[in-house]
């Protein structure tokens, strides 16, 4: 309170002594009585007398905005501030074929074939042994020698059919880097390949197809 007087006397008044309403500058009021809208021009509201200027652009409809030289503010930002125009690379080919033409489609319509291995139940049935009941194979030639063997034993074939095709398509390019699946989209369509893995998705790439 006294800081207060002392600014009406004519003393400084501390920054943290004045109120944060009393730093911002008081809106002006319509002055239409009993209406409390922020003045448009003429000292009234647009509802009460004001008359708006239009964007002295030709054929413009929009509001001219304060401060915007008499424009609107995309015409003010197209003379003052204008965007630099997007840097077109070289026309590219397509090349590849797009994961959208067969992958994606014949992975919704897949099924997964059935099992053809006979039920525990009716192995033992018919007088083969229970695998879980099994006991465990020696390694060969024992140790790390046998652990070798094994590891170069080769993989059991698996038949193409009984794979997803997406599935079967990323095992296959699952060496190359992060990102290739991206990459090689883009290529597919004849664009570039994205700056980095961290590249923000463009509207085709957020879309289902």
């Amino acid at each position: 309170m006294e800081a207060i007087e002392a600014g009406a006397a004519g003393a400084p008044v501390p920054p943290e002594a004045v109120g944060i309403s009393q730093r911002k500058t008081p809106k002006r009021i319509c002055r239409f009585p009993g209406c409390n809208k922020t003045v448009k021009s003429q000292g009234a509201c647009q509802r009460h007398g004001a008359r708006p200027k239009q964007c002295k652009v030709k054929d413009c409809p929009k509001q001219a905005q304060g401060n915007f030289d008499g424009m609107c503010k995309k015409h003010y930002n197209d003379i003052h501030n204008p965007k630099p125009p997007p840097i077109e690379g070289p026309s590219l080919q397509p090349t590849g074929q797009s994961a959208y033409d067969e992958i994606i489609p014949a992975s919704v319509a897949w099924k997964a074939p059935k099992n053809k291995r006979a039920p525990v139940a009716e192995q033992q049935h018919m007088g083969m042994p229970d695998p879980m009941m099994m006991p465990a194979l020696p390694l060969i030639g024992g140790g790390a020698g046998g652990a070798a063997a094994m590891a170069a034993a080769p993989a059991p074939t698996e038949n193409p059919a009984d794979v997803m095709p997406l599935i079967a398509h990323l095992r296959k390019y699952a060496h190359l880097e992060a990102g290739w699946h991206r990459a090689q989209e883009r290529a597919a369509r004849g664009l570039p390949p994205p700056p980095g893995t961290s590249t923000q998705f463009e509207t085709w790439e957020r879309q289902r197809e």
